[in-house]
């Protein structure tokens, strides 16, 4: 696994909950979550890739004051961030990289060696999460740096610069695959936070895992919505944009 890269994307600015990476559960904040979930795990070098907005000199100031690697850039054109972030990450064009956004705190590795298991066994090009199957909130995409090169210099329309990833899944430049949920169909659970409702969610789910919550699987968490339909409806309305 040590040649995926998990680049995270991350910003304070969000629309709908402002801040919301630093917003704390039991005084740490989200995207330490997500980040000690993936850094446990000991698999992948992970970096957090946010603005150079003064906007986000806080997210910034804070990776850097607990060692996690961060890189700034583009604010807009994320595509360009990215690789801008993986080229200053000295990268070969084979390395795979592992996109993830920071509101996601129980991204699982697991499920990012799955994916890297589903991109050997297919031989695709670009393979994601299915999330169809899956929860929102759990999404992961790979794909490999030469292919990020080709669609910084090629892509042409600010929503495949915004999105980083249309570029390839939207096109029939590249072989993609999904990732089923061989556990069944578990897409109406959200486990992602755009919206308090989403934080809340993920808040009760967390303080259920209790001190188990960095190295709990995805059963451990689909276990705790299963057994807790109470804490699954919490944001149960809130519909994916």
């Amino acid at each position: 696994m040590n040649d995926i890269t998990c680049i995270i994307q991350a910003r304070m600015s969000s629309e709908r909950l402002p801040g919301k990476v630093l917003r704390t559960i039991s005084d740490i904040p989200l995207l330490e979550y997500q980040l000690t979930r993936l850094r446990e795990s000991g698999l992948f070098r992970v970096v957090v890739a946010t603005s150079d907005l003064e906007a986000d000199q806080a997210l910034a100031d804070y990776c850097q004051q607990q060692h996690h690697e961060v890189f700034r850039g583009n604010e807009q054109n994320v595509m360009k961030r990215f690789y801008d972030c993986a080229r200053a990450l000295n990268l070969e064009p084979t390395s795979k990289i592992v996109r993830l956004t920071g509101d996601c705190p129980l991204s699982c590795p697991e499920l990012i060696v799955n994916l890297n298991r589903h991109y050997e066994a297919t031989s695709s090009d670009y393979v994601r999460i299915d999330t169809d199957t899956y929860p929102r909130g759990v999404d992961a995409e790979l794909f490999t740096f030469a292919m990020l090169v080709e669609a910084n210099e090629t892509a042409d329309t600010s929503f495949e610069q915004e999105h980083v990833t249309p570029y390839f899944y939207q096109s029939d430049r590249y072989r993609v695959s999904h990732l089923k949920n061989p556990r069944g169909n578990h897409a109406s659970y959200r486990l992602c936070v755009d919206e308090m409702a989403d934080f809340e969610c993920v808040t009760e789910v967390i303080r259920n895992l209790g001190d188990n919550w960095a190295t709990a699987t995805y059963e451990d968490i689909i276990h705790v919505l299963q057994a807790n339909p109470d804490i699954a409806n919490i944001n149960g309305t809130v519909k994916q944009r």
